[in-house]
């Protein structure tokens, strides 16, 4: 399944609103108002509009993890190192 940016998913329920939520007629517009983006269809612009519906987000929770977590490179390099350097200790712990 293909991903669009959120900036595209916000057109598309932008178009989804002006078409009174008609999804093939929202798709059509997408198309014509930008024909040099990759052209979603009527159950890609469904599925982002019952997805930021139940979530609030375009993007899914995950099932297990809950919120994604965001960890800047230099801690991550930082736990690898830290790991490589002492393989007993848990990367939590680092």
């Amino acid at each position: 399944m293909s991903t669009y940016s959120n900036q595209e998913y916000t057109d598309m329920i932008l178009l989804l609103g002006a078409c009174n939520g008609n999804a093939s007629a929202a798709a059509d517009h997408y198309r014509h108002r930008y024909p040099n983006r990759r052209h979603p269809g009527k159950r890609v612009i469904q599925r982002a509009e019952r997805t930021l519906d139940e979530y609030d987000s375009f993007e899914k929770l995950r099932r297990h993890g809950g919120r994604r977590r965001r960890v800047s490179v230099n801690v991550e390099e930082q736990i690898l190192k830290d790991v490589l350097e002492h393989p007993d200790i848990s990367a939590r712990k680092s």
